[in-house]
């Protein structure tokens, strides 16, 4: 026990020394290898201090490559599965998925590689546009946008959906102009369906509640309201509460892959 902690000791202070006066020297392995002779003094001491022979220092040294590494690194999966493989067996899941946990959280503000973002959202690698672009960014100012009135007649209405063919999401305006609904081409196709229907009824019939965004609003923010709503797009309002365009689902595509290199908006 005393040799192990001693070695684990003098391993620290020498990776130390060595990484720290700029040698050469990696990180990797002298954490794996402090972590295990630190987890084999450990169980060495449990096995003198219970007289227990069946207490295997093996098993904790093994335990503690994973814990150690994986608290200094904030890489738990990777130091569980690779434990796991070097050992050949996944017996000490359990084990060390607990202590890989307390020491994360004992080393939560503590990171070998001070480069590493602390989520995975915060990497450059893993960033999105749609978590810095907002619909004001993407709405194109000078389309013309259809829109329709709470007591048009569903018979008329089909005349101005054929007129705008590229449009799927029609907002409804009130009286005072602001928008009170949406009416989307397919629920306008099922009560045309209905020849009857379509004579009688109106688009406050038709229509669902509001969906809107504002030239702030962020784009991820509007991609998750549309899938909630199942709609395919809705329009963006600007400070007076008057739509200035709309936000649809090919914007958004759009967005969301002109990050690729070579990829372009065009």
């Amino acid at each position: 026990m005393q040799l192990l902690l001693a070695l684990g000791l003098a391993k620290i202070v020498s990776s130390a020394l060595t990484i720290g006066s700029g040698g050469a020297a990696g990180d990797f392995a002298p954490s794996i290898a402090i972590g295990g002779l630190l987890g084999g003094a450990f169980g060495m001491a449990m096995r003198l201090a219970l007289d227990d022979p069946y207490i295997q220092p093996g098993a904790f040294a093994l335990v503690g490559m994973a814990a150690f590494y994986a608290g200094i690194a904030n890489t738990p999966l990777a130091a569980l599965v690779m434990v796991s493989e070097v050992a050949g067996s996944y017996d000490l899941l359990v084990p060390l998925m607990l202590t890989e946990a307390i020491a994360m959280i004992a080393l939560r503000k503590v990171n070998l590689y001070p480069s590493q973002p602390r989520v995975a959202k915060d990497s450059p690698v893993h960033a999105s546009p749609l978590s810095t672009l907002t619909c004001g960014d993407l709405i194109d100012r000078a389309r013309r946008i259809a829109t329709l009135k709470l007591r048009d007649k569903i018979a008329q209405v089909a005349i101005v959906v054929d007129d705008a063919p590229d449009q799927d999401v029609f907002p409804v305006l009130d009286d005072a102009g602001k928008v009170a609904g949406l009416l989307s081409a397919e629920s306008l196709r099922a009560f045309l369906a209905n020849g009857a229907a379509a004579e009688l009824a109106i688009v406050a019939d038709a229509m669902v509640p509001a969906l809107t965004f504002t030239e702030g609003t962020e784009l991820r923010t509007a991609a998750i309201q549309l899938v909630s709503r199942d709609l395919r797009a809705a329009p963006v309002l600007d400070g007076n509460g008057a739509p200035i365009g709309l936000i649809d689902q090919h914007d958004i595509m759009r967005a969301s892959t002109a990050a690729a290199p070579g990829d372009s908006m065009a």
